[in-house]
């Protein structure tokens, strides 16, 4: 479950291996099993959380887990990486 997991330190450094060389997928993470039943699609998953925080940041006050300030930032990358790739966009 969730709560058994253990905190990890962010390492920011890339991974070596002890000649130097970079190494991956090293981490050490265990996977987990989570029983939960889903019903939907994965968007309306989301949507539902979205409205559920609104409803608890606007009847509860409590905070969203993503702010609009965050979100901002998000898609002010994305639109930096799209204006900084020389190849055409593919849908």
């Amino acid at each position: 479950e969730a709560s058994s997991l253990q905190e990890h330190e962010v390492v920011l450094d890339t991974l070596r291996d002890e000649n130097g060389k970079p190494m991956y997928c090293s981490g050490g993470l265990s996977p987990i099993d989570v029983n939960e039943k889903i019903e939907g699609s994965v968007f309306d998953g989301a949507v539902k959380e979205f409205y559920k925080q609104l409803y608890d940041c606007i009847i509860d006050g409590k905070a969203l887990e993503i702010t609009p300030e965050k979100a901002a930032m998000v898609i002010n990358i994305i639109e930096q990486v799209h204006a900084d790739n020389p190849l055409p966009v593919k849908f």
